[in-house]
């Protein structure tokens, strides 16, 4: 872990600008009131006596299932990952408490400011961060305080990840054996060659019908009239004046004030396998002694530093505001005058040599800049009062009426009819939200036929739904998936003729009957693959891994295996040789990067196993 890699590319006041930005913002998200999710519900869990409610777990559940993207997860397994992370960061989150971490409100602004996702043109652009927030159904609010938690728990992964080290006996035999390459000879089975004159009788077919008859049938499915009111048709409702603007803006300046970023370079030398941190530190006292002497920082940032995100550009940081550094480098670094190089300073990177190269007031952006974002969160709030309004009325008159046709005319919305679903969903429009497709199988909505509560896609999107058509699972008719069963019986006996056949080859060779000789008496070809590697990409990737699984045998000879692969075909393998190389022969370059790869994987481990010794000692219930 570098300096490096927690540098920031925030903006100075614009940073602070996103605060007041947040919390003007914060204001149009109030629907939560009319559906019931803003608090209270049943829990879903107890986190060492704190609770998750349902209310977190169904919103989880609707974000996994956003990134999952795959209609055919069932809501089942997504409820059960959901509730499983949100343990984990109730886990997290209690033990980072315990530890007395902490994220400040500068960092969090400054990741938000360089994310990418909220960038137009290299530059933050509050209208896209505002409409991305809303497509995915969160609040600036939410946003910044999950965010916040996610920089919080890097925090504790990098306290126990980045302790993870290798010593050089260690790294010396994993780089043999990750060298180390293997001579295989095969021969494959083909299945479907096998199964071309195979043939099954009626009663064979119905048989396997009858035992799978769950494979062969129609998903319960139905299809639903809704209601749907957006926060954006009413838009065109309210006005804006500029003066409103103008009071926003000076709202926003006021609250962010002036704000000043430092451009700093460093020189670090690292502590571990190689040297003691005194050691580190009395190389660094040369290197400052020779830029005492009259030497160039950027030229001895390049020559010695550790830190390979700053070396190359001569130990240059970047502009930074306060909060982004780990505090004993910021305190030291607040200490500079412009172009002052500071004393050697440790933290838990090193010891460095803190260089600040130039100090800068960054303006904020001006009224042109803000204006059609200022007036979007204007109009926004605005038309809010008309949507909860609209929404209330919706959610009474959909309540007692036997349909959607009458309280669609009072509210001037048309009724809509969407595509038949599963209880996995569809892949597009409300369909595609859990919510809407667990109210629509609930019993109340199916099995009452009545219309439903208002149900919440994002906070700004509602829509009301009624059962149209209900289609029960049945079972196809035989003669329309005849040749499915065909086909089905075909591949598995195939497969295993495929198997059977392999296996009596490998008898022969464990015999000692020459491989070549066996696979031309039952017309085979035997290939033989000189020095397979690990990472080899032009060889079946499951042979491979079976290969480098393969015992050596301790008296020099080959050993043998099959292996069925996914489509069927069998493969009869013989692990001929293990090479391994005498001495290491990688570059110091791509060394040092495959021990910091296999270090990562260790500290990756290490965290994965801190967060399970969190969960056995924690007490958890699950409701």
């Amino acid at each position: 872990m570098s300096i490096q890699s927690i540098r920031d590319g925030s903006k100075g006041v614009m940073a602070k600008v996103i605060v007041g930005f947040i919390i003007f913002t914060f204001a149009l998200f109030g629907v939560d009131a009319i559906v019931g999710n803003s608090s209270g519900g049943n829990e879903a869990a107890s986190v060492n006596g704190t609770e998750i409610s349902s209310v977190q777990l169904e919103r989880s559940t609707e974000l996994l299932r956003r990134q999952v993207a795959d209609p055919s997860v069932s809501e089942d397994v997504l409820k059960q990952q959901a509730l499983s992370n949100l343990i984990g960061r109730q886990l997290l989150a209690q033990d980072a408490e315990s530890l007395n971490l902490h994220v400040s409100d500068n960092r969090v602004d400054s990741e938000i400011l360089r994310t990418p996702e909220f960038q137009s043109e290299g530059a933050f652009d509050e209208v896209l961060f505002e409409i991305v927030l809303r497509n995915n159904g969160q609040t600036p609010l939410d946003y910044r305080n999950q965010l916040a938690s996610a920089l919080l728990f890097q925090q504790q992964r990098l306290g126990i990840s980045g302790s993870a080290f290798l010593t050089k006996p260690e790294l010396e035999t994993l780089l043999r054996i990750g060298e180390q390459t293997r001579d295989l000879g095969y021969l494959t089975i083909k299945a479907a060659a096998l199964g071309e004159d195979l043939s099954f009788s009626t009663q064979e077919m119905n048989a396997f019908y009858t035992a799978n008859i769950d494979q062969y049938t129609t998903e319960e499915s139905l299809n639903v009239e809704y209601l749907e009111l957006k926060i954006e048709d009413f838009y065109d409702q309210v006005d804006v004046e500029d003066l409103e603007v103008q009071q926003r803006y000076q709202q926003e300046l006021e609250s962010a004030g002036d704000s000043k970023e430092r451009r700093a370079a460093h020189i670090l030398i690292t502590a571990g396998d190689d040297q003691s941190k005194a050691e580190a530190r009395a190389e660094l006292e040369g290197i400052q002694q020779q830029l005492q002497g009259g030497a160039d920082f950027a030229e001895l940032a390049t020559a010695h530093s550790d830190d390979p995100g700053s070396a190359q550009s001569g130990g240059d940081l970047g502009f930074n505001e306060q909060g982004v550094f780990v505090p004993e480098f910021e305190e030291a670094l607040y200490q500079l005058a412009e172009g002052e190089v500071s004393d050697i300073v440790e933290t838990g990177f090193g010891v460095h040599l803190i260089k600040l190269t130039e100090v800068r007031t960054q303006e904020p952006p001006s009224l042109g800049e803000r204006k059609d974002a200022l007036e979007l969160e204007i109009r926004h709030s605005k038309a809010e009062q008309l949507f909860v309004a609209a929404a209330e009325e919706l959610q009474n008159d959909t309540f007692s009426a036997g349909d959607l046709a009458e309280p669609a005319e009072n509210a001037g919305l048309e009724v809509q009819t969407s595509r038949f679903f599963s209880r996995q969903g569809g892949s597009a429009g409300i369909i595609a939200n859990a919510s809407v497709v667990k109210t629509a199988f609930s019993d109340d909505v199916l099995q009452d036929s009545i219309n439903s509560d208002v149900v919440e896609i994002t906070r700004d999107h509602i829509v009301v739904l009624r059962v149209k058509e209900h289609r029960p699972a049945s079972p196809m008719a035989f003669d329309t998936v005849a040749d499915q069963i065909t086909a089905a019986l075909v591949a598995t006996a195939s497969r295993s003729k495929a198997q059977e056949l392999g296996q009596q080859l490998l008898a022969d060779l464990r015999s000692g009957k020459a491989a070549g000789d066996v696979a031309s008496e039952s017309g085979y070809e035997w290939v033989k693959v000189d020095k397979v590697a690990r990472a080899q990409t032009d060889l079946d990737a499951q042979l491979v891994q079976t290969l480098f699984k393969m015992p050596k045998s301790g008296d020099g000879k080959q050993t043998f295996t099959g292996v069925t692969r996914t489509d069927g075909d069998y493969v009869v393998m013989s692990l001929v040789a293990v090479n391994v190389p005498e001495d290491n022969t990688m570059a110091p370059q791509q060394r040092s990067a495959a021990q910091q790869a296999i270090s990562s994987q260790l500290g990756a481990r290490d965290f994965t196993e801190y967060q399970r010794s969190l969960q056995e000692e924690a007490d958890i219930v699950k409701y």
